[in-house]
């Protein structure tokens, strides 16, 4: 059987045992500023800072602390740059996404060289998916497009082989007719004296062996 402390010391008191946790009391975190960022280059467009001037002089007219006697400089200065601040953030803001800081080297005709690449990038995929639908015409019109042809087949000066300018139609297909004609055939006259220089070396004896006419023995 246990006993208890309360029964060895002969009063009905019982001993206990307490955990206290004190919580001290914490240093004040300081709040940072946030620091606005603003675009330089805004300054210069005269439609922004004569939209800044404008909003600022009505939020200045608008408050009631501007003409209150009652505050003292200090504190209409304060009110002063606070509206400063707000004004400046709305038409000067920094923005993250069209003003991103880009490395030296990157140029902006470099930029300009990447959007061709991928200008024409796409214009070749166009000029595939044409080919692959069995779209000659389209893909035929992308080529001419690309390679920035704009003039008529029609309207190209064709010339003689005297260098006479053709205008005539007729005379302009007969010229085309001469232009294939010449490089696809070629003559058959052959000089004699050219086919006399041609060297024939002498036969081996497996080469005769092969060229010989087949026989029972």
């Amino acid at each position: 059987m246990l006993i208890s402390a309360a029964g060895a010391i002969g009063t009905d008191h019982h001993l206990m045992r307490v955990k206290i946790k004190l919580h001290l009391k914490s240093r004040k975190k300081l709040m940072k500023q946030r620091r606005v960022k603003y675009d330089i280059t805004k300054f210069k467009y005269d439609k922004a800072l004569e939209s800044f001037q404008c909003d600022l002089c009505g939020t200045i007219s608008d408050a009631s602390d501007a003409s209150d006697d009652t505050i003292s400089i200090d504190e209409k200065y304060s009110l002063f740059v606070e509206h400063l601040k707000v004004n400046a953030e709305k038409h000067f803001k920094l923005d993250k996404n069209t003003n991103r800081k880009r490395k030296e080297w990157l140029t902006d005709k470099i930029l300009q060289i990447l959007d061709q690449k991928s200008l024409a990038f796409l214009n070749g995929q166009n000029h595939q998916n044409s080919i692959k639908l069995n779209d000659p015409a389209a893909a035929f019109s992308i080529i001419r497009r690309l390679r920035g042809a704009s003039k008529q087949v029609e309207n190209t000066p064709i010339k003689d082989k005297n260098g006479k300018l053709l205008l005539n139609s007729s005379n302009r297909l007969q010229r085309w007719h001469e232009y294939f004609d010449e490089p696809l055939n070629i003559p058959s006259i052959v000089d004699q004296k050219l086919i006399d220089e041609i060297q024939i070396d002498a036969l081996s004896k497996e080469e005769k062996r092969q060229n010989a006419e087949p026989s029972i023995e």
